[in-house]
């Protein structure tokens, strides 16, 4: 190859001819697949979402805010999934042109910064989302309340540094791509390695905590195997964020980022979508559960939020007449009482039978 030719990004191995012009990959052809999919389904489970909330429900909470804000910035990280394909994604970077390879290095780049608020609001949706059902009254502040209100705190801090980390690696920011440009960067890959067995800890704690408290409800066992199957449904988000994982750290001594890092993009559109789903499946069931989220608890009692709370505040009236210790007790059986009510009725499970 004469020096006036165009050549790859990299050096093509000895024995192996530099082609710009290459047709496409199977991993190009398997990436684009696995971007529709993982595209199509948060889509129409967020849809469904917001279907139920706004038209069935008539309520839209933090977590839904949440949830949204998730699965717009998840439409930008993958949408430039889908941009990558263009500047050689797939592709050994011998096959690729000097300036498509510094091309795909900043998309990579500002991907990975949608990354953070995606993958952040979506798990302040979950946990916003296990706030209201299993913390629904403001009664006082139990282990549930702390527990979540701490995990949330921490995600907040924790993915807010990561972002910082991301944009400001290096100074200039253009060296993050080019790296003949003049200038300094810290050396994130480790950092990143750490915060990623982080990430994937705190994934399994948010995928436990509902699962232990289920089983500590006074519901029947279908009952509670068909809350628990819901939120199981989250060991597929803590799958995707191990994978991403170990891609992660597979790729960190590769130069050829086209190739290393197809898989760790994937891995990472990957989670917000599993997080996304996950983050609206329990909200589904409302779907075949009834047009209104009003339901009769007891006898002339509201239902949802407003049922435990009228509850509260009658209780406390009545205590005021009779016995401290006598009425603390009925309120509190009335409290639990009223919660599993609740949590049955977010899932749409019959009280009355043990259908699921």
């Amino acid at each position: 190859m004469s020096a006036t030719e165009p050549h790859g990004a990299l050096p093509a191995p000895s024995g192996v001819t530099s082609d710009l012009n290459s047709k496409k990959t199977s991993l190009q052809n398997a990436y684009m697949a696995a971007l529709i999919v993982m595209l199509v389904v948060p889509t129409i489970t967020v849809f469904l979402r917001l279907y139920i909330k706004i038209l069935i429900m008539k309520v839209f909470k933090l977590a839904d805010v949440t949830c949204l804000i998730g699965f717009l910035n998840f439409i930008a990280e993958i949408t430039l999934g889908f941009i990558f394909l263009n500047v050689g994604m797939g592709k050994h970077a011998w096959n690729v042109s000097v300036h498509s390879y510094a091309r795909l290095a900043e998309l990579l780049n500002i991907q990975q910064v949608i990354y953070m608020p995606a993958i952040l609001f979506t798990k302040l949706s979950i946990l916003w989302q296990l706030f209201d059902i299993f913390v629904p009254f403001r009664t006082g502040r139990n282990s549930r309340w702390y527990s979540l209100n701490a995990l949330i705190l921490l995600n907040i801090v924790f993915f807010t540094i990561l972002g910082f980390l991301e944009i400001f690696q290096c100074n200039p920011r253009t060296k993050i791509w080019d790296p003949t440009a003049k200038g300094t960067c810290i050396n994130i890959n480790q950092t990143f390695v750490a915060t990623g067995v982080i990430n994937v800890i705190d994934d399994f704690i948010i995928l436990i905590i509902p699962l232990v408290w289920t089983w500590k409800l006074q519901l029947r066992l279908k009952q509670k195997i068909g809350v628990s199957l819901i939120f199981a449904t989250g060991f597929f988000a803590c799958l995707t964020s191990v994978m991403r994982l170990a891609m992660s750290i597979k790729s960190l001594d590769n130069p050829d980022i086209s190739i290393s890092l197809a898989p760790v993009s994937l891995w990472a559109v990957a989670e917000v979508s599993a997080g996304l789903v996950v983050s609206c499946l329990p909200v589904i069931p409302r779907l075949f559960g009834g047009r209104s989220t009003k339901t009769r608890l007891a006898p002339n009692q509201p239902s949802g939020h407003s049922a435990l709370l009228s509850n509260g505040k009658s209780q406390t009236t009545v205590a005021a007449s009779r016995d401290s210790s006598h009425s603390n007790i009925s309120f509190s059986r009335d409290l639990e009482g009223n919660h599993q009510a609740y949590i049955m009725k977010s899932f749409s499970l019959d009280q009355t039978s043990d259908r699921i």
